[in-house]
């Protein structure tokens, strides 16, 4: 049987890290500190969007009308708001099992090992930079990438195949929740409730170790000859 390439994404914000909030403070300091105003706690949720639109819903909540430029703007002091709030979080981990995870995956011939992250690509750099984890992430799709999670899994999973990398795919033709890549068997780590977790049971690996001892479970996303 043709080998197909397998690629895992992972997730950072409650998967491999948790940082005690710090993220989210950053981005509502940046916002507060751009327009002049005072800072104060968006009333919304975080978990499962991407960072650009975030920073929109948020200016929308405060009756801001939203520009690509102004957005930009944003986006880029907090970057810079990240890096001191990221130096000086008093909790920021990596999960417990995370390194022997990625360690072992990152071992296994015909296995690419990326990220599938809400954050804008510089902001997930910045935050596995602390704790040493950026070497095990070579690709990724990111918030920078798209609106949507499932169009920035693509990008990722995209960039993934393009290292070539080839490995035997399990026989499940189950359809998913993330857009479908012919030819390619995509597994996205995701830590978020209101995200699909387990898409298809039948991958070669069948469970990781999470951070609460439970499991993630490995999803894969197509596989079309």
């Amino acid at each position: 049987m043709e080998r197909h390439p397998t690629i895992l994404l992972f997730d950072i914000d409650g998967t491999l890290i948790t940082t005690g909030g710090m993220g989210r403070g950053a981005i509502e300091r940046a916002v507060a500190e751009v327009l002049g105003r005072p800072s104060a706690p968006f009333s919304f949720s975080f978990g499962g969007m991407v960072d650009p639109v975030i920073v929109g819903q948020g200016l929308s909540s405060l009756g801001i009308a939203t520009t690509p430029d102004l957005i930009e703007r944003i986006l880029s002091r907090y970057l810079e708001v990240l890096r001191e709030e990221v130096s000086r979080a008093p909790v920021y981990a990596v999960h417990d099992g995370v390194q022997q995870v990625l360690d072992q995956v990152s071992g296994l011939a015909g296995v690419a090992v990326g990220l599938g992250t809400g954050n804008v690509e510089e902001g997930a750099r910045i935050k596995l930079e602390r704790v040493g984890l950026n070497r095990y992430f070579a690709f990724g799709g990111y918030g920078s990438d798209a609106a949507e999670r499932p169009a920035l899994i693509r990008r990722g999973a995209e960039r993934g195949a393009s290292r070539r990398v080839r490995v035997r795919c399990p026989e499940s033709r189950s359809a998913c929740a993330v857009p479908h890549l012919p030819g390619r068997c995509v597994l996205p780590l995701l830590a978020h409730p209101g995200v699909e977790r387990r898409l298809c049971a039948h991958a070669e690996l069948e469970t990781l170790p999470s951070a609460n001892s439970t499991v993630w479970p490995i999803a894969c996303a197509s596989h079309f000859d």
